[in-house]
């Protein structure tokens, strides 16, 4: 056997590894948390009727930060499990989700940036393409998780989908629905691997 042949044969073998058991750094619990505080949020805006047509640059901010501050309480869990249990095999599970699941996102980032600097009348399209784009960054990362994760992601291309359809005055419900239901399916999935792993 040739050296090249070896290095092949643990990088499949990590890689099967890495599919077979729950992602070791992200805590079924805060994704739980994001999708009911997703859930929440969307409550809070439709009670408030600040979503009433037309979408505005007040329904954007509130979206985007609500996002950012739930992703950042994801990767605040994400760093701290892995800076008390650091290991060269988590670190390589952690890069290469990262490298799958982040540019969809950046993505979401920039055409939100650029829709409320350059076209704020397309504003109504950003609830259904972050839905989107967000399926797109589960199902890139999806091989780094158990079988089954991939369902997580459809669900968000089907949300989107039915993004682009609700009315705008429902579409704070629209997002709970979306990114709610889909936090709590994701962390559902992740806390059913984990029992059962």
């Amino acid at each position: 056997m040739n050296v090249h042949q070896a290095l092949a044969d643990v990088r499949a073998l990590r890689a099967t590894l890495a599919r077979s058991r729950d992602f070791p750094l992200l805590s079924p619990n805060y994704v739980l948390f994001t999708g009911l505080a997703g859930g929440a949020a969307a409550i809070y805006q439709f009670a408030l009727g600040t979503a009433d047509p037309p979408i505005d640059r007040d329904f954007v901010r509130y979206w985007s930060i609500q996002g950012a501050v739930l992703a950042g309480i994801c990767l605040i869990s994400v760093a701290g499990r892995y800076l008390r249990e650091p290991s060269e095999w988590s670190w390589g599970i952690l890069r290469d989700t990262c490298l799958l699941f982040v540019p969809p996102l950046l993505v979401g980032g920039l055409l939100t940036w650029l829709v409320m600097l350059r076209a704020p009348a397309a504003m109504a399209i950003l609830p259904a393409s972050w839905a989107l784009l967000f399926g797109c960054a589960v199902w890139s990362a999806a091989a780094k998780f158990p079988p089954g994760m991939g369902g997580v992601a459809i669900y968000y291309f089907l949300a989107g989908i039915g993004l682009i359809f609700t009315p705008d005055a429902y579409l704070s419900a629209g997002m709970g629905v979306a990114f709610g239901g889909g936090q709590l399916i994701m962390g559902g999935f992740l806390s059913y691997v984990r029992q059962t792993s």
